[in-house]
């Protein structure tokens, strides 16, 4: 490579790029303004035309006007790489993720080719690391769960352009996109001086810059689960949950959150979305007694996907609800197991389910890992993985600074594994039993767990494990507290709130 390159400088307007070559074909309907959610401006590096063509600002009101910030880039000569040494570049278009009956809000963005066969970005030399954290759903529901119990309002806010605040450490080359390329920067490609989307470590870059920032402001970040981030001075409490660039908001005090919220304005342009409606495909849905949880938009979604929208419903669309005030930080579990329904592999189904505050927060329904020789084999490894599940709730709490009421009661149907989780007895049916199944008998001993006899009717676990007759599967649907989404009941919950 040759050291006398040539460099200049160049910038460029996604929106104005757009709106020049008619990117939308047809003509698309025109969406609320989303100025007004956001009560600050950005003071950030800006993006700037440098294309000396017409403005034609048709088709501008489809899209999101705002500018998309980016610092300058340096232009080199293009003749001075080997064709393998930069990444080609593309417009790419999208819809954002709102609630069901919303209208869509289009983007439009420059992409950094970096699936390309011959030009892929490769590891070890154009990014080291990729990998970042994102929210369990789990962790959502239990903080849903835990701002409902306490009265405390849930808030959302949206970074704009996410990707491009983060820092890089490699050196990335790119070709101009189309259409900004003059005579003078013919056969030129640009080096990018921060993050662009389509990067390999364009997600990662991203988080380090967004933890930097709340590490900064007093936040502590959760060793349970890196999205989760809390902060706690003087009896005041704020709880954050990250997914990429959705931010959620929680806390007994209002007025830190607004304070927090001016804070993160004055680094990033961001949207504040208000009261929690829509976030990770799960759809809030606020009532005057109780939240509701719904992922409706999700399933017509996948139905969508797979062509079978136009299939009659056997059943109403279903939710959760969480109730008011029932704030005594009870945990609690429901484990079940079913009789080695695999035809081909003969492994038996755990399923259990967590609540807290009588709030279900997490569930799972999954072919155990090896072959069970009894049914009291195949129960005793559910109760081991529910208390796994509920270990690690229980961590969260704790940094949520929420006190589990101990013991937790773990319900199991089957009284012979329940003997073997009490009595530390050598039985000649148990011998093989790998030892990380036992812990579970450390726990009880300890008195953190409490094991309790459940009759198989009132087992809410079943409905993960087995087909039910009718009238048993809609009185552990009433257990788990789901609910018909077009209910009267809710209809009027929602209009009287």
């Amino acid at each position: 490579m040759k050291n006398n390159l040539k460099l200049t400088e160049f910038k460029y307007s996604v929106t104005k790029y757009l709106n020049h070559k008619k990117f939308f074909e047809s003509e698309n309907p025109k969406r609320p303004n989303d100025e007004g959610r956001v009560s600050s401006t950005h003071d950030g590096p800006e993006l700037s035309p440098d294309i000396n063509q017409g403005n034609d600002d048709s088709g501008a009101t489809s899209m999101d006007e705002t500018n998309n910030t980016h610092p300058e880039g340096t232009v080199l000569d293009e003749t001075d790489f080997i064709n393998d040494f930069y990444e080609n570049s593309e417009f790419n278009s999208k819809t954002e993720e709102l609630p069901i009956h919303t209208l869509r809000r289009y983007k439009a963005r420059l992409v950094v080719k970096s699936f390309n066969k011959k030009k892929a970005l490769k590891e070890g030399i154009d990014f080291d690391e990729s990998f970042f954290p994102v929210v369990k759903t789990s962790i959502v529901k239990c903080v849903v769960a835990l701002s409902i119990t306490n009265n405390w309002s849930l808030f959302q806010l949206d970074v704009n352009n996410a990707f491009l605040y983060g820092n890089l450490d490699e050196d990335i080359y790119m070709t101009i996109p189309k259409g900004f390329a003059s005579k003078d920067k013919k056969n030129k490609v640009c080096k990018l001086v921060k993050s662009l989307h389509g990067l390999k470590q364009a997600p990662k870059k991203w988080n380090e810059k967004l933890v930097s920032i709340l590490k900064e402001n007093g936040f502590v970040q959760s060793s349970n689960d890196h999205s989760l981030f809390t902060r706690s001075k003087s009896n005041k409490f704020i709880a954050l949950l990250i997914y990429v660039d959705d931010i959620v908001i929680t806390g007994n005090c209002v007025d830190e959150i607004d304070k927090f919220k001016i804070f993160l304005k004055s680094k990033f342009k961001i949207k504040d979305l208000g009261h929690l409606k829509y976030f990770m495909g799960i759809e809030v849905i606020k009532t005057r007694k109780d939240l509701c949880l719904s992922q409706r938009k999700y399933c017509l979604e996948l139905l969508k996907e797979y062509g079978l929208l136009g299939c009659k419903q056997c059943a109403p669309d279903k939710g959760i609800r969480y109730n008011y005030g029932e704030c005594n930080n009870n945990l609690s579990g429901y484990i079940d197991a079913d009789w080695a329904k695999c035809l081909k592999t003969k492994k038996f189904v755990t399923g259990y389910c967590v609540f807290f505050n009588n709030c279900l927060i997490s569930w799972k329904s999954k072919k155990q890992n090896t072959i069970s020789k009894s049914f009291t084999e195949a129960e005793y490894r559910s109760l081991s993985s529910a208390a796994c599940e509920i270990i690690w709730i229980q961590k969260l709490l704790l940094d949520l600074n929420t006190k589990v009421s101990l013991p937790i009661d773990l319900h199991c149907d089957n009284k012979f594994a329940l003997q073997l989780a009490i009595n530390p007895i050598f039985y000649e049916r148990s011998k093989h039993f790998k030892i990380d199944v036992h812990f579970i008998r450390e726990k009880i001993a300890k008195r953190l767990r409490n094991t309790k006899k459940i009759s198989s009717l009132d087992q809410t676990a079943d409905i993960l494990t087995k087909h039910l007759p009718v009238y048993q599967h809609k009185h552990l649907c009433e257990k788990l507290r789901m609910f018909d989404l077009f209910s009267n009941q809710i209809k009027e919950e929602c209009s009287n709130k």
